[in-house]
């Protein structure tokens, strides 16, 4: 009976001093991307459709290379299953959306600039490779070559 009464508290104070977990890499790659595709600074890059397009290409190239690391979902352009266990995903994820947004904007490019290159934060990991080649895929599968950062969105608002 008398842990009836105690268990509960225990369980409230425990919630009280529970704090949450830090950003992991694929959301601090997130953030990088989405402050490259919409700014700041004004005006945005691409902004609009195409810097949505931008951001899903990055996310898509991130989840390639950590599949081909992990393996446990099916991957959208990009599988090896050499690299299946070799090196760390952080790696694979922050090297797939690093060159997908070089490929995008360019290694000089100002949101790139205070942004470490992952094999400087990474040096030798195996993950890379897997990032790297998720990235070319990913932007060989989905981004024509003729296609520049600044070029204009061609759609319009009409449904379908």
């Amino acid at each position: 009976m008398k842990w009836r009464t105690i268990t509960p508290l225990l369980v409230a104070v425990s919630l009280n001093t529970w704090t949450p977990a830090h950003a992991d890499v694929v959301t601090e790659w997130n953030a990088i991307t989405v402050a490259c595709a919409y700014g700041p600074p004004p005006p945005a890059l691409r902004g609009g459709p195409p810097a949505a397009l931008d951001i899903a290409l990055v996310q898509g190239a991130v989840h390639d290379a950590v599949q081909a690391i992990r393996g446990q979902f099916e991957s959208y352009a990009y599988v090896n299953p050499a690299l299946m266990g070799a090196g760390s995903a952080e790696a694979a994820a922050a090297a797939a959306a690093y060159h997908v947004l070089v490929g995008l904007y360019g290694a000089g490019d100002t949101c790139l600039a205070a942004v470490p290159n992952p094999a400087e934060t990474y040096p030798g990991d195996a993950g890379l490779q897997a990032g790297v080649a998720a990235a070319a895929t990913m932007l060989f599968e989905v981004r024509p070559k003729h296609t520049l950062p600044t070029d204009p969105f061609l759609g319009n608002d009409a449904p379908g």
